[in-house]
């Protein structure tokens, strides 16, 4: 009876360890494509800002 219930307990300690990393992990990924997103923004106003350098300079 009792391994029963240690077993039990262990496996709701691990559940909520899983749960917890789980958690974890996938803020970390959501904050990687949100720092992602952000890049990309920034590289296209570059690219943007580079065009209008080079039509200005050419006109």
């Amino acid at each position: 009876m009792y391994n029963l219930i240690k077993n039990t307990e262990e496996k709701e300690i691990s559940k909520k360890i899983q749960y917890e990393i789980e958690t974890m992990l996938n803020k970390e990924l959501e904050n990687k494509e949100n720092d992602s997103r952000e890049l990309n923004e920034v590289g296209e106003t570059i690219e943007e800002l580079m065009i209008n350098m080079i039509i200005t300079n050419i006109l």
